[in-house]
């Protein structure tokens, strides 16, 4: 099953791609993020037109990395982007950082109402954390990163009925996006919960 997996910078994509990829059955894409402000338009356009030749060959499902507490308008951008390459994609939100809440889905319950309000609309949510820690720490980290790998994988196996959604490409779209997200980049404005 090939996965897009996409978000802001420091939502955890890269390390809850590491934690679940180990046994081969799917093939992740990873989207370099479009929020990042030393970016050059340049750059953005670059991340953009790779997206697209992605979304070419096809997805079967999306998913969308978000920091716990952190809806921005920038999170936002990066999910219209997607939806408007992949308009019919499955896409499950998975919501990292959750390591203080007992149970780590009790954050996504009690703010779900707030991806709905920013336009977020998503097959399945759903809490985890994937940091490491160190010392006395550890372990309690390992444990919550394999139960949250776990979590990921029962996601990706409900979502798996899907069939492949692919983009044919037209250069339009992609002038429309690359403007549209470089309109949108500054500073972050949060929009929704904040812990």
């Amino acid at each position: 099953m090939r996965v897009l997996v996409f978000g802001c910078g420091g939502a955890g994509k890269t390390n809850m791609v590491r934690e679940i990829s180990g046994k081969g059955e799917n093939e992740f894409y990873e989207l370099a993020s479009l929020d990042g402000f030393p970016l050059s338009d340049a750059q953005v356009k670059e991340r953009i037109a790779d997206l697209m030749r992605e979304c070419e060959r096809g997805f079967h499902v999306g998913i969308h990395v978000v920091r716990q507490g952190r809806i921005t308008e920038a999170v936002c951008t990066e999910y219209e982007v997607v939806r408007a390459i992949l308009p019919s994609l499955a896409v499950i939100c998975i919501v990292t950082y959750c390591e203080n809440e007992e149970p780590m889905h009790k954050w996504v319950q009690d703010y779900s109402a707030h991806f709905l309000k920013c336009g977020l609309r998503y097959a399945l949510m759903s809490g985890t954390c994937f940091a490491e820690g160190e010392g006395r720490y550890k372990l309690i980290m390992d444990k919550l990163r394999a139960t949250s790998a776990t979590t990921v994988r029962q996601c990706l196996s409900r979502t798996s009925n899907h069939g492949i959604e692919k983009y044919v490409h037209t250069p339009r779209l992609e002038q429309d996006l690359v403007r549209y997200v470089l309109k949108k980049r500054r500073p972050p404005v949060f929009i929704g919960p904040r812990k």
